[in-house]
Parts: C-alpha cells; structure tokens; sequence
C-alpha cells in the first residue's frame, strides 16, 4: 500500500511499531534496493492517480497455501533476515510485465 501526501508543515515520525523508517525522496532518487512492486505505485501517485488505481501482481506465492504471515516471519527471524531482504529473496525482481493494471485509469510507463 502507498500512501501520497503533500507536507504542510511539521517533522515526518515514523508511527513505532508500524514502520521501521520513513523519509522523503525526490522521484528521480529513490533508494535502492527498492521492492519492485512499490515503484509502479509511486509512479500512479506522481502522475495524480491517487485513491483508484489497483495492480495486481503476476507472480506465484511462494510457499504453500497454508502458510501463514506469522509462519513466515519466524522463519525471517530466525534466519536474521531483515524484512526486504526476505522479500527479495522470496520474490526477487521483476518486471512490469509481472503486473496487471485491474482498476484505475490509463497505464503509464513504468519509472
């Protein structure tokens, strides 16, 4: 989930608990490594599509169906990995063909 905003006024705080770090980037300057899904939807909010647009991702879950959230992230923690690095090795780099725009307006270029 991304959420768009426009700052007026204040410091930005991470809500404990909820995020692990928050900070503004310009476009062209996003940090890397940056989980692939997340890009497509920063592109949406800079092009106005705020609040209607949905991809779907085309990838395969890659544990089985009865494998829960929580199942998971014991195995993160047990293996000391951090969060991105279990997404990534989970579900690695893609492409924008792996995404399917469901709802929403135009498709626009992928960053």
């Amino acid at each position: 989930m991304l959420f768009a905003a426009i700052p007026t006024g204040g410091t930005l705080q991470a809500q404990v608990g909820e995020v692990i770090d928050v900070r503004y980037f310009d476009a062209h300057a996003l940090p890397e490594p940056l989980i692939w899904w997340h890009r497509q939807r920063i592109q949406d909010a800079l092009h106005g599509f705020g609040g209607s647009v949905a991809w779907r991702q085309n990838v395969t879950w890659p544990f089985d169906a009865q494998t829960t959230h929580e199942t998971i992230y014991q195995r993160r923690d047990q293996a000391g990995l951090p969060r991105q690095e279990l997404y990534f090795r989970f579900f690695g780099q893609h492409d924008v063909e792996d995404e399917t725009l469901e709802v929403g307006g135009t498709e626009i270029p992928p960053m």
